[in-house]
């Protein structure tokens, strides 16, 4: 299938490419999935490893978007402990605002996304955020964006 006029965007998998060793390591892999999700881990512990990659996602996407904090900010401004001068309060307002974005996908219950959600998040997402005056939060732009050589695509395909 491919995906809106997009030829290198192709959701389709010919499973027959596949031979018994591959075979074999998937199911050694959905074993090792299986003992470690069934593994108890302290409240501390699971707490701490939410924490950990909470803060790293967000660290990551936001700096994608070209926020400076650093990781160690990042961490500080999801416990509440981050106190920037404010020139730089954006930046703390981007990674609080990805985190309430991230905890509505996580606190949903139901895994379905559809184009009121996508466009829920996004208005969580920039909500409070200067912007161009094209960009409308939670809406579908109606112009063209790319970042360096990478064109998004046509804005009639969003």
């Amino acid at each position: 299938m491919k995906y809106n006029g997009f030829p290198h965007i192709n959701f389709s998998f010919d499973f027959n490419q596949l031979n018994s060793g591959d075979w074999r390591r998937i199911g050694l892999c959905e074993a090792r999935v299986e003992t470690l999700a069934h593994t108890p881990l302290t409240p501390d512990a699971a707490t701490n490893l939410h924490r950990v990659h909470l803060a790293r996602g967000v660290y990551a996407t936001t700096a994608i978007e070209g926020n400076t904090l650093s990781e160690d900010e990042v961490e500080r401004a999801i416990a509440g402990d981050l106190n920037l001068p404010e020139s730089r309060r954006y930046l703390q307002l981007e990674v609080e605002n990805v985190v309430r974005a991230c905890n509505a996908i996580v606190q949903s219950d139901t895994p379905a996304i559809d184009m009121d959600r996508v466009l829920a998040w996004n208005r969580m997402v920039l909500d409070g955020i200067d912007h161009d005056p094209k960009v409308v939060p939670g809406g579908i732009r109606h112009h063209v964006v790319g970042v360096a050589n990478y064109r998004a695509p046509e804005p009639a395909v969003c």
